[in-house]
């Protein structure tokens, strides 16, 4: 597990099947399985850069909230931040 800090506010945490991006303290990007998974916005400013530096030319899957609460009870290996 490594946490690595792309700036100001916005941290990912690394895994060795899945990589999270945190945008504050809102997980908003897990990129697995061969694409991005997208929290469904409304963003604020600073996340929709957050989440533009992350993402690259990826398949990019919307989802809503329920989505990390699952992943973070999928993957045992760390605590749900909420």
């Amino acid at each position: 597990m490594k946490l690595i800090n792309h700036g100001p506010h916005c941290n990912e945490l690394t895994l060795p099947t899945i990589s999270i991006l945190f945008s504050y303290e809102t997980p908003v990007c897990a990129r697995f399985y061969g694409g991005i998974f997208l929290l469904a916005g409304p963003y604020s400013r600073s996340t929709k850069k957050h989440i533009k530096k992350y993402i690259e030319n990826e398949k990019l899957f919307y989802v809503d909230s329920s989505f990390f609460e699952d992943l973070f009870n999928y993957f045992p290996e760390f605590p749900a931040p909420f």
